[in-house]
């Protein structure tokens, strides 16, 4: 059986299609996906994949395509390459009328981008309140990053309990817990359920301190 010749070409164009469709979908999902600090708090996933790991695509698939992209202008003969560019500035320079229509679109997209005026500025409008509608059935933390916190920093600084206390009330709620040490997500985690609902459900009852900066 002949084994065919691996076509450097061919490997490339499929490695740009597939970057390109990879940075296409993060890039709408990042569009719509709520903020940090919703994300964070409610344990925001889509297609099993949570808000960190949708920008970690992104941004390593531009770089991917990136690469591809200068692979196949190297993979090309540079003379069949300048002698195209070449070639298509001669007949750009001839056809003034697209090359300055398409310059004066370009140019209107910076301004109305830069300038943040309509319709531009309602694509980017639409895109916040998508992200907005994330975070509207739900209770915002108390403080920024509180499921960065441990169950300790809770207990003393936002219910004025004793760890041992905010301990009991855990276990109460039908939560596993290991120990005042742990970090509220990482508690919230191990139980399967949300930051926001783990900190709900054990504090029903009591005042919690809550900053005016924490929906920021």
């Amino acid at each position: 059986m002949q084994v065919r010749e691996f076509k450097w070409r061919s490997f490339v164009s499929f490695g740009m299609f597939f970057s390109f469709l990879i940075m296409a979908v993060s890039g709408i999902v990042l569009y719509v996906a709520p903020p940090g600090r919703v994300f964070r708090w409610t344990n925001w996933h889509l297609l099993g994949i949570d808000l960190s790991q949708w920008q970690a695509l992104h941004t390593l698939f531009s770089y991917l395509f990136i690469g591809f992209a200068i692979s196949h202008i190297f993979s090309m003969n540079w003379k069949i390459l300048f002698s195209y560019f070449t070639r298509k500035t001669r007949e750009g320079l001839r056809r003034k009328r697209e090359l300055i229509g398409a310059s004066l679109v370009i140019l209107l997209f910076v301004a109305g981008t830069l300038f943040n005026v309509p319709p531009f500025s309602s694509v980017m409008q639409l895109g916040s309140w998508s992200s907005d509608t994330w975070g509207k059935n739900i209770d915002y933390p108390p403080v920024a990053h509180a499921e960065a916190m441990s169950l300790e920093e809770i207990a003393l600084v936002l219910l004025d309990l004793e760890a041992e206390e905010y301990l009991e009330r855990i276990r109460q709620a039908g939560y596993q817990v290991e120990g005042v040490q742990q970090k509220l997500g990482d508690v919230s985690a191990l139980n399967g359920v949300a930051p926001y609902v783990f900190f709900r459900n054990t504090t029903r009852g009591l005042k919690v301190l809550v900053l005016p900066a924490a929906k920021d």
